[in-house]
């Protein structure tokens, strides 16, 4: 889906996320997991807002009739925005030890919107085999880093795919020393020293930071070439991520008191944010790429 296609879809998505029964699923949601309504409401709004991210992701690969699977799909809001347009979208979302509310809020929403008959694989992704389902899109937003088994699930992906079909995926480049989830430097070596450095946002954020693999641009290279993959990758994202700070005001507020911060206005200030546009991929966080099957 190019240009005006893309357009559309994102005007759909903003009706989408603005019909949102808000009140109704905070209350749900307050009720069955211990929030108050106020918390219910703001954990919603945040997870909605990142369905603008995932659309910036795969808008201009959205096409009528291609089949595709979300990994790692959360909520399942963008699936369900997806299957509410028609399209023939398939959301994967394994239960995970330490997401309870995460599991809570997605059956919410899953109940809210039950009549779309969304089809949801609750199982993890290198049993994607299994089913013997094919996909023409793969794709997946801040998914990746919290795999356990990454090179297992990556296989389960490759043989999920069709043979020219296209896999695209974001999360954060740990070679990059920073970790986005919980605004700290991190050396993917010694992870354990930020541990140590950092103990209170590190026990504030324990079922995350427990969950993260510290996937690298070059694990990304090599998994790639072990299962016989290509893959490309953007540039300039993270000028974007910064960018994004000022634009968005969910996103800030979710890296307020953060490192990022500081370093996003530093870099402003001093007319250095703009050459970030030209770091190589390498360098950068978050990473977004697209994988295909060689010589496809």
């Amino acid at each position: 889906m190019k240009g005006g296609g893309v357009a559309d879809l994102r005007k759909r998505l903003e009706d989408f996320l603005q019909s949102l029964p808000l009140d109704r699923l905070s209350r749900e949601l307050a009720s069955r997991c211990g929030m108050t309504q106020e918390e219910a409401e703001g954990f919603l709004k945040v997870y909605a807002n990142e369905t603008r991210t995932t659309l910036d992701l795969v808008g201009g690969e959205i096409e009528p009739g291609r089949r595709m699977l979300e990994v790692g799909a959360g909520l399942c809001l963008f699936s369900v925005f997806l299957k509410q347009q028609g399209h023939d979208i398939t959301a994967l979302e394994p239960s995970a030890g330490g997401f309870g509310k995460f599991e809570i809020a997605k059956r919410v929403i899953l109940d809210a919107y039950a009549d779309l008959g969304l089809r949801v694989f609750e199982f993890p992704a290198q049993d994607l085999p299994a089913c013997g389902e094919k996909f023409d899109l793969i794709f997946s937003n801040n998914v990746l880093e919290h795999i356990p088994n990454l090179e297992e699930a990556w296989l389960g992906m490759c043989a999920a795919l069709n043979p020219k079909g296209m896999m695209v995926h974001n999360c954060p480049n740990y070679f990059f020393p920073y970790e986005p989830h919980l605004g700290i430097p991190v050396l993917k070596p010694f992870p354990q020293l930020s541990a140590l450095c950092f103990r209170g946002a590190v026990a504030q954020w324990r079922d995350v930071w427990d969950s993260l693999n510290f996937i690298s641009y070059f694990d990304v290279k090599r998994l790639a070439k072990a299962s016989g993959m290509e893959v490309k990758f953007n540039r300039g994202l993270l000028f974007e991520a910064l960018s994004r700070i000022d634009r968005d005001p969910l996103f800030r507020e979710r890296h307020s008191g953060s490192l990022i911060l500081t370093v996003a206005a530093v870099l402003r200030k001093t007319g250095l944010l703009g050459l970030l546009r030209h770091i190589p991929p390498m360098f950068s966080t978050p990473m977004i790429f697209q994988c295909s099957r060689s010589g496809e």
